[in-house]
């Protein structure tokens, strides 16, 4: 090794943060490099509220970061963040702020009071995770999203990191509008590169004592269509026919306004259509065309009809989540006995593909089969588990570029990955929780892959083209029991289970056991990480 070398290496081992890290080989022209880095998992989701509701001006603030511990007050929090090294907030893309306390009774002069309190710390917060690019603020309170509360915590903070923020309250915009201008007040101003508005109709809500509920809707909408490159998601429960109406009544107007609005809704497809004669009536045709994610469940071999209707007229669809009971080939056979005509009859159910140019996400769970010794049909089953397999991704468009992600699928072959190869040519991210038996080449079949994620451990190995690879080990419940995940466990280890080597690791630890580790063919990759890992688990 060069005197250069070595020098770069003892740079890198110097340098605390990922950033510096990020500078110094900027500066330099070596791509001979290796950076090999430990840090703690950090929280980014904290609980707050104060110690006396009745006594706001002169009670503390308490908060946890942790689901199961004690509140501390602010400023221990701040202490006990303070001495974290920063290497640990780098990471996080994600913050998330719950509140709770119960604000609805306070005057308008105590929410504005108590909303600047804590917007003072979340704007600590905020600043001390420097990637941070999606903030999400909610009360624990039902009762109390009519009370301006979290809207007013919004008006305070500034950050130009920030493109995503929710949840927001229907009813606390329609609450907040019958007092303020929207635009006079700018509740996102200090937000410039927000490009992302969570926005949630609940059911429960009483809108009765609300007047004026269209004048709020294009008070809010107004001001939100005035944001650059902004959109809307609007979120509710598709059974409640006030909270269609009221997302319809945005939607409609946020056309004249040329607003990107879509919709995130609860819709029971199989249910509607079935009922329906498998068409659509007017109020759903509206919100087909803006739905941005999708759940099916297949339970049965017609649910299959309502799965090409939704793939060939959700133009707008994004994400699709699909999953199939894993009895079905069983069934299937023993309708039509034979396995060959059970393979034609499976061909002409999915003779077709989908068009759909928006749908780039797919998540699909096969179920694991299983079939007793003694039954005679057990290779057959198992043969046509794995013909529904390719069957179900060959109806998938040509889109799906941004996640393949599969879920139990048992003793998938390389011609399957193969025909993922072909049908998604464009296809980057591929996930695998609770697969079995993967062909340890795979991976070969897709070569416009860059990164894999593995829930637990699976040799598999890794093509030379593959940019990251990450091994999560958030739930135990989703990988082998044996995985021993203790910091013990080197480098070689997974350099030996992926036949492949990689110059950078960053090894995230929780109480000594790995949270999850990644290697890197690229350093500069490292800022997509926590969003690779959210959308990979």
């Amino acid at each position: 090794m060069s005197s250069g070398n070595i020098n770069i290496k003892d740079l890198i081992n110097d340098c605390d943060t990922l950033s510096d890290i990020t500078k110094l080989l900027s500066k330099t022209n070596s791509i001979d490099y290796e950076v090999h880095k430990k840090y703690d998992y950090l929280l980014s989701c904290f609980d707050i509220k104060l110690s006396n509701i009745d006594d706001i001006r002169n009670s503390d603030i308490l908060c946890s970061n942790m689901y199961d511990h004690e509140k501390i007050s602010i400023n221990d929090m701040k202490t006990i963040l303070s001495s974290q090294p920063k290497i640990n907030f780098e990471i996080n893309n994600f913050i998330s702020f719950l509140v709770e306390d119960d604000t609805e009774k306070l005057s308008d002069d105590d929410k504005i009071y108590l909303a600047s309190k804590y917007s003072s710390f979340f704007q600590f917060i905020i600043d001390k995770f420097p990637n941070v690019n999606e903030l999400n603020i909610s009360n624990h309170f039902d009762n109390v999203s009519n009370s301006c509360f979290i809207l007013h915590i919004y008006g305070k903070l500034k950050s130009t990191e920030i493109k995503k923020a929710g949840s927001i309250y229907f009813d606390e915009i329609l609450k907040y509008a019958g007092k303020y201008n929207f635009s006079n007040y700018g509740v996102f101003d200090g937000l410039p590169n927000l490009h992302e508005i969570y926005l949630y109709i609940r059911s429960n809500a009483d809108y009765d004592n609300l007047s004026n509920i269209d004048d709020s809707i294009k008070n809010f909408l107004d001001y939100i269509a005035k944001i650059k490159d902004v959109r809307l998601i609007i979120g509710f429960e598709c059974s409640n026919n006030d909270s269609l109406a009221n997302a319809l009544k945005m939607l409609n107007y946020g056309k004249t306004i040329n607003l990107n609005i879509q919709m995130d809704h609860d819709l029971d497809w199989n249910k509607y259509l079935k009922e329906n004669n498998y068409n659509l009536s007017e109020g759903r045709m509206d919100i087909k065309n803006v739905t941005k994610s999708l759940t099916v469940f297949i339970n049965e071999i017609n649910d299959f009809k309502v799965l090409k209707i939704l793939l060939n007229s959700l133009e707008n669809l994004e994400y699709i989540v699909i999953y199939i009971e894993n009895s079905l080939p069983k069934v299937v056979l023993d309708e039509y006995k034979s396995l060959d005509d059970t393979k034609v009859y499976l061909k002409q159910l999915f003779n077709y593909r989908s068009c759909l140019k928006n749908l780039t996400n797919a998540r699909i769970s096969f179920g694991k089969y299983y079939t007793s010794p003694e039954d005679s049909n057990s290779e057959n089953i198992k043969h046509l588990y794995n013909f529904m397999m390719e069957c179900i991704i060959s109806i998938l468009p040509s889109s799906i570029s941004k996640l393949l992600y599969l879920m139990e699928a048992e003793n998938m072959t390389l011609e399957y990955f193969e025909k993922i190869g072909t049908l998604f040519p464009s296809l980057t991210t591929i996930s695998f929780l609770l697969c079995y038996n993967i062909p340890e080449n795979a991976l070969y079949k897709i070569p416009s892959l860059k990164n894999v994620a593995f829930n637990g451990e699976r040799k598999v190995n890794i093509p030379p083209w593959i940019e990251t690879v990450v091994f999560l080990y958030f739930d135990s419940d989703f990988y082998y029991p044996d995985d021993v995940v203790s910091d013990n466990k080197n480098n070689e280890h997974y350099f030996n289970l992926m036949n492949n080597r990689f110059n950078v690791s960053l090894r995230c630890l929780r109480e000594n056991d790995i949270y999850y580790i990644a290697f890197l063919k690229n350093f500069e990759k490292w800022k997509n990480l926590d969003n690779l890992m959210r959308i990979c688990y």
